[in-house]
């Protein structure tokens, strides 16, 4: 079965289209400044995102010592135990 095998010749420019191919991927990396950029972005985001929650935790708790105050249920419950 192996003497049946035979030689195959490989498509003229072969070679050169694969190392162009190679170069296109390389050409479509981002630039590191572009990298950082985006981390940059995200921190900034996610700092305002905990500052924005915490912030609404307090006025929340605000809210509340201020219903306790007026004498009034932050809840919908009628009956007091």
């Amino acid at each position: 079965m192996l003497e049946e095998i035979k030689k195959v010749d490989a498509p003229e420019f072969l070679f050169t289209r694969i190392q162009q191919k190679i170069k296109d991927v390389e050409k479509n990396k981002f630039s590191i400044n572009l990298v950082w950029t985006f981390a940059a972005s995200l921190i900034v985001l996610l700092v305002l995102n905990v500052l924005i929650i915490n912030d609404g935790t307090k006025t929340k708790r605000k809210d509340a010592n201020l219903a306790e105050k007026f004498q009034l249920t932050p809840t919908n419950s009628f009956y007091n135990e």
